[in-house]
């Protein structure tokens, strides 16, 4: 059936802070899913003062239903700002707030109509502008774009992806700032370049527009072309420009 709501983490540790967590009906067949600090629940949050059996989502299939419940954590479980009742589930509303520690999701139905293709075909374009061969799809994420200043406090290991969203932009003359507090998509690839695999590109879009690219081995990320080149603009322009005449 694919997917039918997301968990979007608007604060939270580096491992998860921007990531949408993407809930499917087949993950509900064995029953709840469970949230917590563990690593061997469905979602795991590094964040201390989470518990280990945090909370836990149900979905009805026959009613549509989502539903959040507080498996007597800790330090509680929040919607909406109000404190929930320890083993008592609560129906889910698109756009409810959920925080658990210090960790707030958003949560989202999906769009049955939701369609990534045009984002697709337009990154494909970009990266074979670079002699990238794109090998498979990895995914997507949604991520706010934040303050220039809260950069230096993320953690290590979403920090350079957020320097390098902003340095890839400003590459082709765009300011991320302006954008401060607005919702972006990354979609996420398996490139290839001069027979060498195990690179990762990210393309991010803004309503549906390129506003910067990066690619990544391992941990090492660098820039889309030679460091910041001056010919980086033709190419996200003719992206671009294709998008607008379609």
């Amino acid at each position: 059936m694919g997917t039918i709501a997301t968990l979007y983490c608007k604060l939270g540790p580096g491992d998860v802070l921007g990531q949408s967590a993407e809930l499917n009906e087949e993950d509900f067949n064995l029953g709840s899913l469970l949230l917590g600090r563990s690593p061997s629940v469905a979602i795991s949050i590094p964040d201390e003062e989470v518990s280990r059996l945090h909370c836990s989502l149900n979905y009805s299939s026959k009613t549509g239903l989502f539903t959040l419940t507080d498996e007597a954590s800790t330090n509680g479980t929040h919607l909406n700002g109000e404190a929930l009742e320890p083993h008592k589930p609560y129906q889910l509303r698109h756009g409810d707030e959920i925080q658990l520690g210090f960790t707030s999701f958003t949560f989202n139905l999906s769009q049955p109509q939701q369609d990534r293709s045009q984002e697709q075909a337009l990154a494909r374009l970009l990266l074979q502008s670079y002699g990238w061969e794109v090998i498979q799809p990895k995914g997507f994420q949604h991520w706010i774009v934040p303050k220039v200043a809260a950069i230096t406090d993320t953690e290590e290991a979403w920090k350079g992806s957020l320097e390098q969203a902003f340095a890839s932009s400003a590459a082709i003359g765009l300011n991320l700032t302006s954008y401060t507090g607005r919702r972006a998509l990354m979609e996420k690839y398996l490139v290839v370049k001069s027979g060498r695999h195990n690179y990762e590109a990210y393309v991010l879009f803004l309503n549906g527009r390129i506003i910067g690219a990066y690619v990544a081995e391992g941990e090492r990320i660098m820039p889309l072309s030679i460091l910041y080149s001056a010919t980086l603009r033709p190419h996200y322009n003719q992206a671009n420009n294709l998008h607008s005449e379609s």
